[in-house]
């Protein structure tokens, strides 16, 4: 994939560094975190169509996600409509940011962003798509391992 041409938003600039980095087909999913106090870290998922850039609380977020992910194939319908199928991972002000999974179908998540105010855009990942995010999330979480 091409290097992104998508800027930091101004409240998140200052100085980071790359933690982890994986990638798959047309996605890549990369953990930043800050070179000075406070420590914080940030994800960035960016495909053909979506890019994403949010705070998580920690490199944990990597897991969380391939759990989240992995779960869709081995889950029931009865279990597929519970609380886990929705993994929140960002919320800044009134905006919630999740993955989503399709009550409907497996093998279909969403991009969810939300907020109180009535915003709501949901971004639909299916098929290659979806193998190919699941897979760059475990070349992160191995970049991750083999760098400590």
């Amino acid at each position: 994939m091409e290097t992104s041409k998508h800027v930091v938003p101004k409240e998140k600039e200052g100085i980071t560094g790359l933690v982890c980095f994986g990638s798959s087909g047309n996605w890549d999913v990369a953990i930043d975190e800050s070179l000075s106090a406070p420590l914080r870290y940030y994800a960035q998922i960016e495909g053909p169509f979506a890019y994403l850039y949010f705070e998580i609380a920690t490199v944990d977020f990597l897991k969380q996600a391939l759990d989240f992910f992995a779960g869709g194939s081995q889950m029931t319908q009865a279990k597929h409509l519970a609380d886990n199928a929705i993994l929140k991972i960002a919320k800044s002000g009134d905006i919630q940011l999740s993955f989503r999974r399709d009550d409907e179908f497996n093998d279909r998540y969403f991009f969810v962003l939300e907020g109180k105010s009535g915003l709501h855009m949901r971004l639909t990942v299916t098929d290659d798509d979806l193998a190919q995010i699941a897979q760059a999330f475990r070349s992160a979480l191995v970049d991750l391992e083999d760098a400590d």
